[in-house]
This record gives structure tokens, sequence and C-alpha cells, in this order.
């Protein structure tokens, strides 16, 4: 947030003082070329390096997108700060004084707003933690993290924590100030934090604190950081079976799910030597890698992964492993990033573990060399994707192990594929995997397409020219999706029809999967 006008002998200060290289290296991996850097450029997909750093001229130029500038630009762009924010952050960083003249009264209120809330989140972090190490109330919290394994030196590493079963007991803390903080939080700034939730109450008079509770309680508590290594939020982990197993902190002004990935600010330089990164779906699995030496590992925090995840990652590799559940939950999973990445640049294997395994549980009975084999003989995302399409569909005929993967053809892969190279090998990979001729195939592809109102990007006939791509209709689009997952019951499925669909692609597949069931008699086309 601006607060002031920043002297430009100060800017110039910093800009001299600072390597540009050094500070690029911290959010994608740079290698050396002559007397130049190079990389993948974090503003654009590609897959060979564009992205040129000049510590002569201390510059940045991507030479596929044209994007350029010097470090306040990188980091502008990079982190979505305002000029000031970076050249204070900057200043910090290199021990030079930003002094700033006045602005104006509202744009000064929201600069310190979000300053005290970082600070704030430091001294929850610090209330939690020292409840966890120290507090007679923590005991069964303490036992819960020795059980799973936690070494006290992971403990600290991760500043892992415990919220009081009390239901002010955060709230009473950090209001009162002492060790915890070096002055008392308001009600307004904790619940900004969204470290306390408003009662259910109507007459509550505005900084009363008998009008909220604790959002953590009896919870340990999980630190998330951003790449400053700031605290910008909290998971909560429930130590017997209540329900939700696991809470986070709501959107705030410096907390955004989507957009988070727990253990990055550990994990960035693991991820850069590797030039890897592996990415599973709860807190306590990247902990447990990361304690038994797997250092390029992150979560996501309970949700899918998001488009802002892929542009985060790609700033620091361009390899990714996800770890998904050998099931039909997972296949599904890996359907829908596969929608995601596509584009991207980025190469994405998958790997399964043991069915009833975690990659905690997995680390923890085996090593990190039977981990790293896993990932190393994970397969492509597609090769994934089609095996479990065809794991969890029927298997016989041809033609039945054709309409187990035309959700892959027909909704997911290959009219997103702009390039008629990859999407070509993309169909012989396919082919490959059924054990069907690479003309079968394709022929079968131009079947579903030849009618379609989406582009099919040089496979459809040359005579009938470009045709403009266009989305399904938004409740038919939902029918399918709950049709290809066997979501739908007998009940429902026996008054859907073809004919109902006004999308030509909706039609012929939803004929598809109500003619299999017809054939097979079963509710459910899925299984």
């Amino acid at each position: 947030m601006d607060r002031g006008l920043i002297p430009e002998e100060i800017i110039n200060r910093i800009r001299d003082r600072a390597d540009i290289v050094e500070v690029i290296s911290a959010h994608l991996s740079l290698s050396k070329t002559g007397q130049n850097f190079k990389g993948l450029c974090p503003f654009h997909a590609e897959k060979t390096p564009s992205f040129i750093v000049s510590p002569s001229r201390q510059m940045f130029h991507c030479f596929g997108c044209g994007e350029g500038g010097n470090i306040f630009t990188f980091l502008m762009k990079v982190e979505g700060s305002s000029f000031p924010t970076v050249v204070r952050n900057l200043g910090e960083k290199y021990g030079i004084r930003v002094e700033e003249r006045s602005v104006s009264p509202e744009a000064r209120q929201r600069a310190e707003q979000v300053d005290r809330l970082v600070e704030l989140n430091k001294a929850a972090a610090e209330f939690f933690h020292k409840t966890l190490l120290k507090g007679q109330a923590a005991s069964p919290a303490r036992a819960y993290l020795k059980e799973r394994g936690i070494t006290p030196e992971t403990i600290e590493r991760f500043d892992i924590g415990y919220a009081p079963s009390s239901w002010d007991g955060a709230l009473k803390a950090l209001r009162s100030g002492g060790k915890q903080a070096k002055v008392g939080w308001t009600v307004e700034d904790l619940a900004a934090a969204g470290l306390i939730v408003a009662r259910d109450q109507a007459g509550t008079k505005p900084g009363d604190a008998s009008g909220y509770y604790d959002r953590f309680r009896g919870r340990v508590i999980l630190p998330i950081r951003d790449l400053q290594k700031r605290v910008i939020g909290f998971g909560g982990r429930v130590l017997d079976d209540g329900v939700p197993k696991y809470l986070n902190s709501p959107e705030t002004p410096l907390f955004r799910k989507g957009r988070a990935l727990y253990g990055l600010e550990v994990a960035r330089e693991g991820i850069t030597r590797e030039d890897q990164v592996v990415i599973v779906e709860g807190y306590f699995d990247a902990i447990a890698l990361h304690q038994a030496g797997v250092t390029n590992v992150v979560a996501t925090l309970g949700t899918a992964l998001t488009s802002e995840h892929v542009e985060i990652i790609r700033r620091f590799t361009r390899r990714v492993v996800l770890l998904f559940d050998p099931d039909a939950a997972g296949v599904r999973a890996a359907l829908r990033t596969l929608d995601l990445f596509l584009g991207s640049g980025l190469a994405v294997q998958v790997g399964s573990l043991p069915e009833g395994e975690d990659p905690d549980t997995f680390i923890r009975s085996r090593d990190p060399e039977a981990f790293t084999t896993l990932v190393r003989q994970a397969p492509s995302l597609l090769d994934f994707t089609v095996a479990g399409s065809l794991a969890i569909g029927l298997q016989g005929s041809v033609e039945d192990r054709v309409r187990c993967v035309e959700e892959v053809l027909a909704l997911a892969l290959l009219q997103k594929l702009s390039n008629p190279v990859e999407k070509a090998a993309a169909l012989r990979h396919v082919a490959d995997r059924l054990g069907m001729e690479e003309k079968v195939l394709v022929e079968r592809y131009r079947q579903l397409t030849r009618n379609s109102p989406v582009a099919d990007n040089g496979w459809s006939d040359a005579s009938r020219g470009p045709v403009e791509s266009a989305p399904l209709p938004k409740d038919e689009e939902v029918l399918v999706r709950l049709l290809l997952h066997g979501a739908l019951a007998s009940p429902m499925l026996a008054l859907l029809a073809a004919d109902d669909f006004t999308d030509s692609r909706a039609r012929r597949l939803v004929a598809l999967i109500l003619e299999r069931r017809d054939e097979r008699g079963e509710g459910d086309w899925s299984r």
C-alpha cells in the first residue's frame, strides 16, 4: 500500500545496492549463459527459456512476451505489490532506511491496516506456538504430534502451535498484549485477520469482545506464510473426529486460499535445486516429507489447484509431480487438473501411492529413497488420465474402450490443444495406451468433432474452414460432468434424453452414455 512519496535519492541508493540476479533467483530458477542469466519467463507460458537477466545493466527482458524492466518492475509484477511497497521491502533487505513524504489519510490508513495485520498474525503465531510448547492444556496436542512422528525440530521449523479449546483464549491473550504482542490488538483487527468470529446476536456494540469468539479452538495450528515469510493465515487440525477436520483462515487483505501453497517459502530452495515441485494435498503430508529430507514439497490448502497456483509454480520450475489417490476420485481430480495445466508449458506427472497410504504414512513406513523412486517412475498426467479412465470404465471391445476415454478426447484434452503437432502426439499416445491402431482412433475422433462447433485445430476437413470455439451452456455442462463422473442416480438418469440438450457435442456424448446404460441395464454408467 502507498504511504507516501519516496525521495528519488533513496530509490537510487536501493537500485545501486540491490542485485537483480539475487532478487529474481528467489522467485524463479536461473542458469548462467555467458555474461547473463536465463530462465523460464514467469509472465507467460513457455517451454524454452527466453527470460534474460543482465547483471551489468541490472535489467531483465523476455524475448517471448516482451516484458522487461528493472528490479522494481519485476517485483511489482511478480508480487502484485505497489512501487512504494517494493522499495520499502528492498530497503529493509539491504539496510537502507526509507523515509516518505505524506500522502492522503485514506491511503496511509490502508497501508497501516495491512502492516498491522502482518504484525497481528505474527503475534498470533507466537501465541499459538508458545501455547503448544508450554501450555498445560496443550498436552494432548503434544502427544498427537509425537504420535505422528513430528520431531521438536520440525515443530520449531514450521512454527507449529496449538489453539486453546476455550472460546476466547486467543482473543483475551491478543487483546491484552503482554508477552505475545507489543500492544493490545483491537476487536476490529482480530476480526479483520480472521482470528475471531462474530456471535450470532443482535445489538452487539462495535468493539465489544463479548460479541466474538475464537475461530480456532482445540486445534493444532499451522501458520501459512508467503514468499516473504510473513504469516498470512492459519490452518487448524482437530485432535479428535470433530468436523471440519481442517479449518483455514477466511479470505483477508493478506490471505487468498486460491493463491497460497503451504510450505512454499521453505520448499523454494529445494524446488530450485531439484528443478521439480511435488504437490500433495495435506499440511502434514508436506511436513512429514520435509522432515524426511524431501524438501521440494508443497501442499494445497484443502482446495483444488488454481490457475494462480500454476503461475506461481512456473516461477520456480517447469516440472511438476502431483500426488492423487489411486481411485475414481483421484482420476477425476486428474482430469480437472489436466484441463488446468494444458498450455502451461509445464511437464506434469502423477504419482500414486499404495492403497490406504498417504505421503505421511508412506514416508514414515519406508525411506526417502522409496519416495524418490515413486516420484521418478510417476506417469505423465495424460498417461495417468487414460489409464485411470480404463481402470474405472468398461474393459472389453475396442468400442467399449474408446467410449471410456471419449471424455478425454471430446471434452478435456484434444479440444484444448491448439498445436496440431501436440494433438497428433497426444492421439498417438492414447492409441498406444488403448492398444489400437492410431488411424482407428483418429477416425473416431473425427467422428466426434465433425459436427462440433469447437474448432478442430487442424484435424477437421479443410473444406469446412475455421469454426468458432463455443462453450457448452452452463446447465448442460453441469449435467454432462455429473454424467461423466457417475454422480446421477437411476431415477434422474431415467428422465434424461439426448434430445434434451441443445449442444451437438453434449447430445452425442449423452447418447453414448445412455446407450451404454441401456445395453448393460445399469443405473450407474461409470461402473
